[in-house]
């Protein structure tokens, strides 16, 4: 089968996992792309997307039959319905594969999906395909051979490694940074990794005049394989913001379950967080 990526809010991953793809009120269906052996295309709708302020976006895998009936087209221009193979075949075929994008009218359901990746964050095109003026390279082993010379160089300038800040380089710069967008990227660094230092270096996050940069301290506290971690996501969970305690009582079961059902019977009378508990106890 075919296997497709959607890109996503890093914020919905376990809402996905647990419940899968669902339409939203003003979507008429499920876009994606097909993964192919040029990363950049199959992701290429990512920058474009996070213009809508969503700050940081995850790949959703999931395959769907060939025969599945989808819309297929250049997001500009017409789109026709016909078989996804069909639709695949032509897509493999297009020369120019920017601009180009598919759509299912239906649910994607957890059983479809395979796994959900993290992203760098500048993969893409802004404002249209051709706004540079180039195209995509493609770096796959085909067109740049195992052993050829300059192969490395070759396949660095079309696909640039993102270099992941230390952990030192990537706090001071949370000190200073106001920009959302930019905090919500430093955070992604974080979350690539678990990590055995003092998380209690980010408190002052806390005391942010902002509200999403502590959101991505709930999402990210997790990852820190300290006590800290714990005693900071427990804290948060009296935060007066919803989704900061639904992160914060999501990390608490993610570093330890049994320990986080202890720590959460406390705030059982939260409505968010008793639904966190609830969706845990069906997901069980």
């Amino acid at each position: 089968m075919p296997i497709l990526v959607h890109l996503a809010d890093e914020r919905d991953s376990d809402k996905i996992l647990s419940g899968g793809l669902k339409i939203g009120k003003w979507r008429k269906g499920i876009f994606f792309m097909p993964v192919t052996q040029d990363f950049n295309v199959s992701h290429q709708w990512l920058r474009e997307l996070k213009r809508r302020g969503i700050r940081t976006y995850v790949g959703v895998y999931f395959h769907l039959s060939s025969d599945e009936m989808v819309w297929f087209g250049k997001y500009h221009k017409g789109h026709q319905k016909m078989e996804l193979g069909k639709a695949l075949s032509e897509f493999l075929k297009t020369e120019d594969k920017l601009g180009f994008e598919f759509l299912i009218d239906r649910k994607i359901k957890p059983k479809e999906i395979e796994k959900i990746r993290h992203l760098p964050q500048t993969l893409g095109w802004r404002y249209s395909p051709d706004s540079h003026n180039r195209k995509l390279g493609c770096a796959c082993p085909i067109c740049i051979s195992p052993g050829e010379i300059n192969g490395r160089k070759k396949r660095e300038k079309i696909e640039p490694k993102e270099r992941t800040p230390a952990l030192r380089e990537i706090i001071e710069k949370l000190r200073i940074e106001t920009d959302e967008i930019e905090i919500g990227n430093l955070f992604s660094f974080l979350r690539t990794k678990k990590r055995r230092t003092d998380p209690e270096e980010l408190r002052f996050i806390v005391e942010s005049k902002n509200i999403s940069p502590i959101q991505d301290l709930a999402m990210t506290l997790e990852y820190f394989r300290h006590p800290n971690a714990t005693k900071m996501l427990t804290e948060l969970c009296s935060h007066k913001d919803d989704e900061v305690r639904e992160f914060s009582a999501k990390g608490l079961l993610s570093i330890n379950r049994t320990k986080g059902l202890e720590i959460l019977a406390k705030y059982k009378e939260d409505e968010i967080v008793s639904q966190v508990m609830k969706d845990f106890s069906t997901d069980e």
